[in-house]
């Protein structure tokens, strides 16, 4: 997964790694100002609790949950029955398939036990996967800046710099 994270963003950078220093973190820094005033725009629309690839994972799971009949066994714990058995602890958000830590989202397992129970399905969700915490990610943007002095007579004949050779 590192690999393929690395060649994505490789990717998304190439001509800036062929560009001088200056010009790659100033292209850097103009590529991910727009993604963030994106991102921040699209986010807005967003009319659910949690975010969309997340609803809809939620949507299917849920879907999926119905086929299980849940057993109680004591406080948090029960057998959900389908195909093969599986052990839900609602207490640590486990379950013996393991998706459910891996993804720190309930798997189908899950939420036939919380739809069984009455609870709140939103309860177990991890913060990171509601819009409310997404929103947070683009509050502070990425401000434009003025390069208008750095070409100025000023600064080129200023001797305090040193220039790259």
């Amino acid at each position: 997964m590192a690999n393929s994270m690395a060649e994505s963003f490789n990717a998304w950078f190439a001509e800036e790694r062929e560009m001088p220093a200056y010009g790659m973190l100033d292209q850097t820094r103009i590529k991910l100002m727009n993604q963030m005033g994106e991102r921040r725009d699209e986010v807005e629309f967003w009319t659910t609790p949690l975010t969309p690839k997340i609803q809809d994972r939620l949507k299917e799971r849920m879907d999926a949950a119905s086929q299980f009949n849940v057993v109680y066994s004591t406080t948090n714990i029960y057998e959900v029955r389908g195909k093969y058995s599986h052990v839900v602890n609602l207490g640590i958000c486990s379950c013996t398939c393991r998706k459910w830590e891996i993804e720190c989202f309930s798997c189908s397992h899950a939420l036939a036990t919380i739809q069984a129970t009455s609870k709140d399905v939103y309860a177990f969700v991890d913060p990171h996967y509601f819009v409310d915490y997404c929103n947070k990610c683009y509050d502070i943007p990425l401000f434009p800046l003025c390069n208008v002095d750095m070409a100025s007579a000023k600064f080129a004949n200023d001797e305090s710099y040193i220039l790259p050779m």
